[in-house]
């Protein structure tokens, strides 16, 4: 696995695990602080920026989420 690719996947993790089990703030800063990632990460991270997350990390600058109903047939 590609370094850009681990950071991205235990990135992802540790987000998906603070939807389950809400660290303190002082649990997550000390987890932040753990992980072996740029300082842009860590600062997007500790300042929960997911702008600047998404940014540091190669994400989409635009996402869409649409719904398009089928037409009725008569």
């Amino acid at each position: 696995m590609k370094r850009k690719e681990l950071i991205l996947s235990t990135v992802i993790q540790f987000l998906e695990s603070m939807g389950r089990s809400p660290l303190s703030a002082a649990e997550y800063a000390a987890s932040v602080a753990s992980f072996d990632i740029n300082e842009g990460q860590r600062r997007a991270l500790l300042d929960r920026d997911h702008a600047a997350l998404s940014e540091q990390m190669g994400g989409a600058k635009k996402m869409v989420f649409a719904i398009m109903a089928a037409d009725e047939e008569a």
